[in-house]
């Protein structure tokens, strides 16, 4: 054998030795013959199943957009959004709120006002009522209390009853703080899941510093303007995301629609949204990424089984976290006694139905579609 063809052999020997070596990872998803029932619907049917989250984000979009047009705001916002009197009276008897309701709205004809029942479980502890008067004015707060003994034939002096004011001005300057807020929120939120599943570039050590300065620009400048340019700012990003990083788009896409969801259920519903309402908000963010980030980093990250064993296993997981909070805040909402904290249980609860919705037939059926175009993991 000549030196020539020698060198040959060893280096066909080694090539062939060193593929052997290197471990295969399979991401092609199994077929969807080897899943029988509900797995195996959702994977014959994806194009299908897409268009359920697609349909109810258009709806939402529509609901708000119609709730603007109608209100000039896109929730129907309570007296500590809007400014006005929390009058709250408790009480153990048994009240007609609806005559309560027909008495004052005769008195405030002009006025937006709602009367609801404070509860224990299934025991009345008094009712409450929010109208959006002037709580500076004696006279409008005289004419309220002289409505309710009238109705209750009672005399209620100031220790029967709590009196809260929220002013309109300081009510929708709270409101704007909170929206730049939610809009801060989701530049830092789509930042880091950018720097985790985003593709490396120079562009991801970039936006950390234009989230940054947007966010300094919305938190400082407080007007219309830096507002636009700040939603203007978020909506490049977005897509900018859907260009170049499925995987971080479909996690932030995901979060708004969720959001968005839960706002236009909570406006049919006829809500009426508080500071604590506000907050149920925020707190969505959280509850809505951590599903979102566990599906991709169990699809992306993970190397064991194959993909569609990957998703079906972040269903099981992500599915068990959702259900336990539902089923904490449904039980929440029926043995809380503050009003506060009921609204706060009603809207998480909607999130979280929306949030499973948004998770595993938009997230998870756009997230399977990339890497099969792609072919890899990241």
């Amino acid at each position: 054998m000549s030196k020539r063809q020698e060198k040959k052999w060893l280096r066909w020997l080694h090539q062939d030795n060193r593929d052997a070596l290197v471990p295969e990872v399979s991401v092609a998803p199994s077929s969807s013959s080897s899943f029988t029932g509900m797995k195996g619907f959702y994977l014959r049917y994806q194009k299908q199943i897409i268009l359920v989250p697609i349909f109810l984000i258009i709806f939402s979009l529509l609901q708000l957009g119609f709730q603007w047009s109608t209100t000039g705001d896109i929730l129907n916002k309570g007296v500590s959004l809007k400014g006005g009197v929390e009058l709250t009276i408790p009480s153990h008897q048994v009240v007609d709120l609806k005559n309560i309701e027909q008495q004052l709205r005769v008195s405030f004809p002009r006025n937006d006002l709602t009367v609801r029942a404070l509860k224990q479980v299934v025991t009345t502890v008094g009712f409450q009522v929010d109208i959006d008067i002037d709580g500076n004015n004696p006279q409008d707060r005289a004419k309220l209390i002289a409505v309710i003994n009238n109705v209750l034939q009672t005399n209620l002096k100031e220790g029967d009853y709590t009196l809260n004011t929220m002013g309109p001005s300081l009510g929708a300057s709270f409101f704007a703080e909170v929206r730049r807020a939610v809009l801060v929120a989701f530049l830092f939120m789509s930042t880091v899941i950018y720097l985790y599943f985003g593709d490396k570039g120079l562009f991801k050590w970039i936006l950390p510093l234009i989230s940054l300065a947007d966010s300094l620009l919305l938190l400082e400048g407080k007007s219309l303007f830096t507002d636009i340019m700040g939603s203007v700012v978020f909506i490049a990003i977005l897509v900018y995301f859907l260009r170049s990083s499925v995987p971080s788009f479909a996690v932030v896409i995901a979060a708004l629609a969720d959001i968005l969801l839960t706002i236009a259920v909570v406006n049919l519903l006829g809500m009426k949204v508080s500071i604590a309402g506000v907050a149920a908000f925020l707190m969505l963010i959280g509850y809505s990424v951590d599903t979102d980030i566990l599906l991709s980093t169990r699809v992306l990250k993970n190397k064991q089984g194959t993909m569609d064993e990957r998703i079906f296993s972040s269903i099981k997981t992500g599915g068990l976290m959702s259900i336990t909070t539902l089923i904490t805040t449904f039980v929440g909402y029926f043995v809380a006694q503050s009003s506060v904290v009921k609204e706060i249980m009603i809207i998480i609860c909607i999130g979280m139905v929306a949030d499973m919705i948004m998770t595993w037939l938009l997230n998870a059926v756009m997230l399977r579609n990339y890497v099969l175009r792609k072919g890899t993991v990241q």
